[in-house]
């Protein structure tokens, strides 16, 4: 009679650790991303007017043209490094599936897919950072088709190469798809979440919460909504999981992904200016 009840609160208890995991790791990607442009504002000559959960607002006079391009690119180039450097502390750890793990795994996945997700965004709608980038290049039309199919192809070598170190998580003889979308569909669902409660703070427009705040979770990163579908597809994943991955519940992941959750919100929600 107390198995299932058992059972469902350990099955809440797993989801919630992941949703933990996943505010931290979405919370760093994006403040990684808005504070690069900041970075690159200084380093240019220009002078940082307010960060924000879903823009930053640099003073451009007297900044040369010739680097100015530099501010936009620098968020989507400093989530490629991200995601390099996520990937070279998995590859130095044990190939075996915890939670410090799974940590880096979604931290390289959310970056790299946030990252060519956002040159296929730019290039096919012709907006946001990556539009910045390539504005005043011609031909116009051949910068976007270019910038375009390098993002598509990039998108879908990020998923396939993140299904493959998924695979570690993954237990033989089970369902693999429902064991995969567990690790990539709560965590999408939670960052887009995060994302968007900020962005609806933002003090400038509530297009931003479209066009910034769900273009970059619920858009960049909208393949974990849906690749756990090829996990079973030859050459996309792999079998090295003895058993199911089964996230703990801690206080150290609970009390950061609150702290993350706060600050995110209450203070980059409504921006911070300088």
């Amino acid at each position: 009679m107390e198995a299932g009840p058992q059972n469902s609160r350990s099955s809440l208890q797993r989801l919630v650790a992941i949703a933990a995991v996943a505010i931290v790791v979405y919370a760093i990607a994006n403040v990684a991303h808005e504070g690069s442009h900041g970075v690159a504002c200084i380093l240019v000559g220009g002078r940082p007017v307010a960060l924000s959960a879903i823009y930053f607002d640099c003073d451009e006079a007297g900044v040369a043209p010739g680097v100015l391009k530099w501010i936009p690119a620098s968020g989507t180039l400093v989530n490629f490094a991200l995601a390099g450097a996520a990937l070279l502390v998995l590859r130095s750890l044990k190939r075996a599936a915890s939670t410090h793990r799974y940590f880096w795994w979604l931290f390289m996945t959310v970056n790299a897919l946030q990252a060519a997700g956002y040159w296929l965004f730019s290039g096919v709608a012709n907006i946001g950072d990556w539009a910045m980038v390539i504005d005043g290049l011609g031909p116009h039309w051949l910068w976007r088709v270019g910038l375009g199919l390098i993002g598509a192809i990039a998108y879908f070598a990020v998923i396939r190469f993140s299904l493959q170190e998924l695979g570690v998580f993954l237990a033989p003889g089970q369902d693999r798809v429902q064991q995969a979308r567990r690790l990539t569909l709560v965590p999408y669902l939670v960052g887009g979440a995060l994302y968007v409660t900020a962005g609806l703070l933002n003090p400038l427009s509530l297009a931003l919460v479209l066009v910034s705040a769900a273009a970059a979770s619920f858009g960049g990163t909208s393949a974990m909504a849906w690749m756990f579908n090829l996990v079973d597809l030859p050459r996309w994943s792999s079998a090295e999981a003895v058993e199911p991955f089964s996230p703990a519940l801690s206080r150290p992941w609970m009390a950061g992904a609150l702290l993350s959750a706060v600050g995110f919100i209450t203070v980059l929600g409504p921006s911070v200016t300088f």
